[in-house]
């Protein structure tokens, strides 16, 4: 006959989870790589802000060269206390002022500082043939505002430009102002 062997049960240690420790090791690991993660997408969303502003130039830059191409050489009017009634459009029309208050009464309002339509439409700014996008006139990393009627409203552009260039109204021996695209690059 054979002889059985018996042998005594070996009590094993039963595991349902983790233990505290082991946890607080996953939520450490998990806090890092986010930390991290977190970091690389925000220079990420920096640098394609920064590439899309430069687009944003360039597309201006490129409008504003047609413009002289087909202007026989003028710069756009770049008047800052522009009279509708007398010069109709503008480089661009609306106010660049950061105040509730206008500099200059009576020519802009503050609705000027908030439509995108007055950006592109001919009759007003000289460049919206050219642009044919209002976003182009604002840089995505320009968080501005405008308080109108108690109620914040973001401002609609970003760019200005000198007021040496195309002054057409205040031109004096006093200042320099250039009104040909060719006299630009002459040192004076």
């Amino acid at each position: 006959m054979r002889s059985q062997s018996y042998s005594l049960p070996v009590p094993r240690r039963h595991r349902e989870g983790f233990t505290l420790i082991e946890l607080l090791i996953v939520i450490a690991i998990i806090a890092v790589l986010a930390a991290l993660l977190l970091s690389a997408l925000s220079q990420a969303k920096s640098r394609s802000q920064t590439t899309v502003c430069l687009n944003n130039l360039k597309q201006l830059q490129l409008a504003w060269l047609m413009y002289c191409d087909e202007n026989e050489d003028q710069v756009p009017y770049n008047s800052r206390a522009i009279n509708f009634n007398e010069y109709p459009a503008n480089w661009v029309w609306g106010a660049m002022s950061y105040e509730t208050e206008l500099d200059e009464p009576g020519f802009w309002t503050h609705a000027d500082s908030t439509n995108t339509a007055l950006l592109l439409d001919p009759r007003r700014s000289q460049l919206g043939p050219f642009i044919k996008s209002y976003p182009v006139f604002k840089c995505p990393a320009d968080k501005s505002w405008i308080l109108l009627g108690g109620q914040r409203y973001p401002r609609v552009r970003s760019y200005t430009m000198n007021y040496q260039i195309g002054d057409y109204l205040n031109q004096t021996r006093l200042t320099t102002t250039y009104t040909r695209r060719s006299a630009i690059g002459i040192p004076v």
